[in-house]
């Protein structure tokens, strides 16, 4: 934004460089490619178990458990955190 909002001399052209460019374009980056990732994971891991248990429901189960742990694990670490725990 401060790139298009600043003119540049006749003649030359504006660039942004440095650690704070890179480190947001590989943030950039890495936002788009983990939904990707994650989707492909859990793919997998259904497969794996429907091999294993050969029964949707049993995969269901397992999985609607592994979500619940996981978001419970995930608050329990945001609390901490935020009491700097």
């Amino acid at each position: 934004e401060i790139v298009a909002q600043t003119p540049a001399p006749d003649g030359v052209q504006v660039f942004v460089t440095g650690g704070a460019p890179l480190v947001a374009d590989q943030h950039s980056a890495g936002d788009k490619s983990v939904f990707r990732v994650t989707m492909i994971t859990i793919g997998v891991i259904a497969i794996m178990l429907l091999i294993v248990f050969r029964s949707v429901a049993t995969m269901i189960l397992i999985l609607l458990m592994v979500f619940i742990e996981l978001g419970a694990a995930r608050g329990i670490v945001a609390f901490l955190a935020n009491y700097e725990i």
